[in-house]
């Protein structure tokens, strides 16, 4: 079986500033990799390009395998063909603001075979496993009638909704409570758990702890060290994931 998602030799530049040099990447089916750096590290500029989202000023270079399949790491989204679902860091642009939510989950359900009255109930199971107390309410909801955290939530539900074997998540609990994000972890685990694969966009070492299998971490651009989450951030070797691992674990580490 290929691959997931793998990155070969990935190079992303800003006119004469690289901002991603030579990445290397693999995740395997069912496999749920963090990509773990501060503001700035590359993470989010290694997203856009692989889910297809990148500004056209960027120029990007390598090559991008997604189940196998070659594309083009240059092309918008628009012009790739489907496989992978996205959560976007700024959610606040992910909904359609004139379509109602529960229209919005139920497209791609219906695309998966969903009837109509089964794809408008799966995405209530969608939002309640997201953490939606009242998800019937949401589903008539616009996205305008939502808070950010709500609206990340939809986000996360409707990745979720297109089935894919891929699924990338850049930030995706940064807006939620410690509550909402351990049913949003819950719901990506379970996510997983059908053979599909997940590369998790973070920079909170704690939240990637508890829900990734490996890790790649990022700074300026480069991936410093990679391994299994254990043993990555139970004896890191690099100076920065050693930082990492002290900012997030406190004085007594």
């Amino acid at each position: 079986m290929p691959a997931a998602l793998s990155l070969h030799n990935l190079c992303v530049s800003v006119g004469r500033r690289m901002v991603v040099e030579n990445l290397n990447a693999i995740v395997e089916p069912g496999e749920r990799v963090a990509l773990l750096g501060a503001s700035g590290s590359g993470k989010s500029v290694t997203s856009g390009v692989i889910m297809g989202s990148l500004p056209p000023h960027f120029s990007v270079t390598g090559r991008l395998t997604v189940a196998g399949v070659g594309i083009d790491p240059a092309l918008p989204a628009a012009r790739r063909p489907a496989g992978i679902a996205a959560v976007h860091q700024d959610s606040a642009t992910a909904l359609n603001p004139l379509v109602s939510v529960g229209r919005q989950l139920r497209v791609p359900l219906r695309q998966s075979g969903f009837s109509r009255p089964g794809a408008r109930q799966e995405a209530a199971r969608l939002l309640a496993a997201v953490g939606m107390d009242d998800p019937v309410r949401i589903l008539s909801a616009y996205a305008g009638e939502l808070s950010g955290g709500q609206v990340q939530r939809v986000c996360i539900a409707l990745a979720l909704a297109c089935r894919s074997r891929l699924l990338v998540a850049d930030e995706p609990t940064t807006a939620q409570d410690t509550v909402s994000q351990a049913l949003v972890l819950r719901a990506l685990t379970a996510y997983s758990g059908t053979g599909a694969a997940l590369l998790f966009i973070t920079h909170d070492v704690a939240v990637a702890a508890s829900l990734c299998h490996r890790v790649l971490v990022m700074q300026d651009g480069h991936v410093v060290e990679s391994g299994a989450m254990d043993q990555v951030l139970g004896r890191p070797h690099h100076p920065y994931t050693q930082a990492l691992v002290r900012i997030a674990t406190g004085p007594a580490a």
